[in-house]
């Protein structure tokens, strides 16, 4: 299990995997992303929401736009619909090393050792994701 001042550098990480997102960092992209942060969780979810409404984001570019939900709503400390948001990201992502992390250590804060499959997952698609 991963203390919670790993979450901070694990959603870092997250928002590193920006490659996929290919928008060239449209305010609409940096509110969504939300890195360095500088908008709240509120923000950071209503914008993601209107990007995955507009019906431009599909597969991998998709999956990007739930996990960066996911971890608007882990922010807000609702983490059951952070871990809806991590389950849609791998469904149209499984490989997406950064949802697993996310929604391992979600579920980690829910239930001690409950998430640790996902963060083995996560490091094993990415050496150097969901690290203490």
């Amino acid at each position: 299990m991963l203390p919670d001042k790993s979450m901070a550098g694990a959603c870092l990480a997250i928002m590193a995997s920006l490659s996929q997102a290919d928008a060239q960092y449209s305010p609409q992209v940096t509110r969504c992303m939300n890195e360095p942060p500088q908008f709240s969780p509120d923000v950071m979810i209503n914008t993601c929401n209107t990007l995955v409404q507009s019906g431009q984001w599909s597969g991998k570019d998709a999956a990007w736009l739930y996990n960066n939900l996911g971890k608007g709503y882990f922010l807000k400390q609702d983490y059951n619909t952070a871990l809806t948001n991590y389950d849609h990201a791998i469904q149209l992502d499984p490989n997406d090393a950064y949802a697993y992390c996310g929604r391992g250590i979600t579920k980690n804060k829910v239930s001690a050792g409950s998430g640790d499959a996902d963060i083995a997952q996560a490091r094993q698609l990415n050496s150097s994701l969901c690290i203490d």
